[in-house]
């Protein structure tokens, strides 16, 4: 049984990655990843102007396109968590400061609109490698994210490990399948369905209750 990332993991994830030169960047998109259900290579192709409006004020929806999408079928995603909200907006206040994906027009918060939200080590965009077969991979965020794993000391864990346990959060919330599917861009119910019904809450909670008081 894969494990799932509780509110126990983001809070340790977050708090061991977020000081140092890049704390602002990692709070921000450990956040994002959690909170999106996004894939990896999703993650990596989103852009300032997505989630940014003109006004300089943070979406509280926004979609992803179909450029963007994995399985090409756009889907809405939204920033209403405080926690996000706040993350992201520190995050682009220092992208600000440290002059990083900046533009000479006043909109959009003073940022290039077309620049990638999340940037490397390197302050550019996540990078993806090339394959002999299959699509390219997206080798700069699945190495940020083993490097907070590491950091965070939880070994056990991948990118996509937030997927799986974002549709366990959502499901545990009263979502259904198929509320799940439209926000996770999951086409296949039944994949969702086998990734519900292996919840270990709902094990431990059986468990607990399986003799009932004796």
């Amino acid at each position: 049984m894969q494990r799932v990332i509780e509110i126990s993991d983001l809070r340790t994830l977050i708090r061991r990655n977020e000081t140092g030169p890049y704390g602002f960047r990692n709070s921000a998109i450990i956040a994002a990843a959690a909170l999106w259900g996004l894939t990896a290579s999703e993650l990596s192709l989103v852009r300032v102007r997505d989630v940014v409006a003109p006004s300089g004020q943070l979406r509280l929806s926004w979609e992803l396109s179909k450029e963007i999408a994995y399985n090409e079928i756009p889907r809405k995603l939204y920033t209403e968590h405080p926690a996000l909200q706040r993350y992201i907006k520190e995050y682009l206040d220092w992208r600000l400061a440290e002059n990083i994906g900046v533009s000479e027009d006043r909109t959009f918060g003073g940022l290039d609109p077309d620049s990638s939200l999340f940037v490397s080590n390197r302050l550019e965009s996540l990078t993806f490698s090339e394959r002999e077969t299959g699509k390219p991979q997206p080798s700069g965020a699945n190495y940020l994210f083993r490097e907070f794993f590491a950091a965070g000391g939880i070994e056990d864990l991948s990118y996509s490990s937030f997927r799986r346990s974002l549709i366990l959060h959502l499901h545990r919330q009263g979502c259904t399948i198929k509320d799940i599917m439209v926000y996770t861009g999951y086409t296949s119910y039944e994949s969702v369905r086998r990734i519900v019904d292996t919840d270990p809450r709902k094990v431990e909670d059986a468990v607990a209750n399986v003799y009932g008081r004796f």
